[in-house]
């Protein structure tokens, strides 16, 4: 696993133990807005710029994306206190479609599934809250 790849990964599982104390504990709003706002603007638009040689820049992009909306969406759910259907229903879709990045990157080998498999974590505290 690359530097790289750990610095993401720990920055993902701060993120999911800061939400955790946010729900649970009132932590503070402005000491999570102000970690999640810079990890969602890396992992969307930087780092896709930034990866120079990928196989499949689309599962990249995909990937990213799906990443940078879960941490934003999270917040949201918060802000919001009750969410309607639809909104859980839009969670539910990026779930599977985390679900589907798990898979393709556990049959690739790819380190990236642990990013995933703890954004599925954070999915799941925003929709169970």
């Amino acid at each position: 696993m690359k530097n790289k790849s750990k610095i993401e990964l720990i920055a993902l599982a701060i993120i999911v133990i800061f939400y955790f104390l946010l729900v649970k504990n009132n932590f503070s709003t402005i000491i999570y807005l102000l970690f999640i706002i810079p990890t969602a603007i890396y992992f969307f638009p930087i780092k896709v710029f930034m990866e120079k040689e990928v196989e499949n820049r689309n599962v990249l992009i995909g990937s990213t994306f799906i990443i940078s909306t879960s941490i934003m969406l999270s917040y949201v759910s918060y802000i919001l206190k009750e969410m309607n259907n639809g909104f859980k229903s839009f969670l539910l879709i990026i779930l599977l479609c985390n679900l589907f990045f798990i898979y393709k990157f556990f049959s690739k080998n790819d380190d990236k599934k642990y990013m995933h498999i703890l954004i599925t974590f954070l999915i799941l505290l925003t929709i169970y809250k």
